[in-house]
């Protein structure tokens, strides 16, 4: 069975399903309101039938809302990203019902079967498609269908779609075959291993005829305009998926967008999405989160520095300045994790830094105490700074603050992360933390800068969540 036939079969049954799902989450809000004795029906209990003929409408206006927020668009990896579209789908839904409800005189449909409704949507939607990627994931691996990359470019960008396919996390993406300009030969490519790699672009259909290639994307772009179309032309005529990703994309990441100028097509760059009223959405959000935070974890708070003051003499909070917006300057929050002294004894471990770059990260560090050792596990040291995030020093999601003399290392690209607060947790953070180098967590800021929306910050909120409990990348 071929890969599209594949994908056409998943996505029927994500279509068969969703209509299954939906109208069980709209049944059981409908048994909830009436009948589980949680609430009493003053005004007596309408017939199932009369219910039954508005889910059928309600289906209809969520499968037209799934189809508009790409929920069909079956991605190999759930993981919480599909959560917010799911989440987004399911209101929009809800709203839309309450709109026809509202316009239908004739029956009169309970607000609070809606309600119960659109949280079971949600619930039961996101738990399904949940299984059913793990379905998808192990069907893939049993028929091994996976993607078959031949990559036109030995550059630093093909390396990069290599390491990718070599991850665990990418089981459905394998780089089988590489294009060298023809300035290029195989020996000056040590890093690609077990990848046939062949030289010259007129190559290119050799490498689709022996490696059964299903997908070529091109990171270097030939000179001649017409071995371009005819690398086009032959990959339409063998229905092989083709991909551009030229070099300028490595500069401006995910900002640009295909417009139109003249008639004629441009790229262009897309706004920074962290400005004007976004930055008044982020700022309201943040109190409100922080408010809560702090009001659930008062207790947890006084036991942890209680333990503190228990384990080793000092003070119960490490303040320590950092910088932050726009290069300011403020104190940041930690439960105290080292001895007293930490910060005059680090001129003593800088030579044993653990992570290549301008910052310093340390595995063993013998600075830090025996209930420091486990607040910094669990990242529970972090808790005071919803305090910061309160008096508007930081954010709850954003680039995480640096110590004054890393952010003097700072070279211009890596300046932009001061373009906003610093954050409690970010996109690194929950991308691999201190595993990560220093290059690719100033990518990963500079990422999450460009391309803000408050459904990521929730994403990375709900993914800090496991990164913590399950200590990623912790030390």
């Amino acid at each position: 069975m071929t890969s599209r036939k594949l994908n056409l079969y998943f996505k029927s049954i994500a279509l068969l399903m969703d209509i299954i799902v939906i109208n069980l989450a709209f049944f059981l809000a409908y048994w909830l309101r009436f009948y589980s004795g949680i609430m009493v029906a003053d005004k007596g209990i309408p017939p199932l039938t009369l219910y039954s003929q508005a889910f059928g409408i309600i289906t209809l206006i969520s499968l037209i809302v799934f189809k508009i927020s790409d929920l069909y668009d079956l991605k190999d990896n759930f993981r919480l990203e599909e959560f917010p579209r799911i989440l987004q789908a399911a209101t929009l839904t809800a709203i839309a019902v309450m709109a026809v409800t509202f316009l239908y005189r004739q029956f009169t449909f309970s607000r609070i079967v809606i309600f119960f409704g659109w949280f079971l949507n949600i619930l039961l939607v996101s738990s399904w498609r949940y299984c059913f990627y793990c379905l998808r994931r192990y069907l893939r691996n049993k028929m091994h269908d996976f993607s078959r990359v031949l990559v036109v470019g030995t550059g630093k960008l093909a390396l990069e779609l290599y390491q990718a396919g070599q991850s665990v996390e990418n089981p459905n993406f394998q780089i089988l075959g590489l294009i060298n300009s023809d300035k290029v030969e195989p020996q000056d490519s040590p890093e690609f291993k077990d990848v046939k790699v062949y030289n010259g672009i007129d190559s290119i259909k050799t490498a689709l005829d022996e490696l059964n290639i299903n997908e070529v994307v091109m990171t270097t772009l030939p000179e001649d305009r017409n071995q371009m179309l005819n690398i086009i032309l032959e990959c339409e005529r063998r229905a092989v998926e083709f991909k551009i990703i030229p070099d300028i994309l490595e500069i401006i990441t995910t900002r640009g967008q295909i417009d139109q100028y003249l008639g004629l097509p441009v790229l262009s760059l897309k706004p920074i999405q962290l400005t004007g009223f976004n930055l008044i959405i982020k700022r309201v959000f943040d109190i409100i989160i922080s408010s809560l935070v702090l009001i659930f974890i008062a207790i947890p708070l006084l036991i942890i520095a209680l333990l503190i003051k228990l384990d080793s003499p000092g003070p119960v909070f490490y303040k320590h300045q950092r910088v932050g917006h726009k290069g300011t300057k403020f104190n940041f929050l930690k439960f105290r994790s080292m001895v007293q002294d930490a910060d005059a004894r680090l001129k003593d471990v800088l030579h044993m830094n653990d992570r290549g770059g301008k910052v310093f990260k340390m595995f063993n560090d013998p600075r830090i105490t025996k209930i420091g050792k486990f607040l910094r596990h669990y990242s529970l040291d972090e808790l005071p700074q919803f305090i910061n995030v309160l008096k508007g020093d930081m954010s709850i999601v954003g680039p995480r603050p640096q110590v004054l003399w890393e952010a003097e290392l700072y070279d211009e690209w890596a300046k932009r992360r001061l373009m906003v607060l610093p954050g409690i947790t970010g996109l690194w953070q929950v991308s691999g933390r201190s595993n990560l180098s220093y290059e690719e967590m100033i990518k990963l800021d500079i990422y999450y800068i460009e391309n803000w929306s408050l459904w990521l910050d929730i994403e990375i909120m709900l993914q800090t969540i496991p990164t913590i409990l399950f200590a990623k990348g912790a030390y």
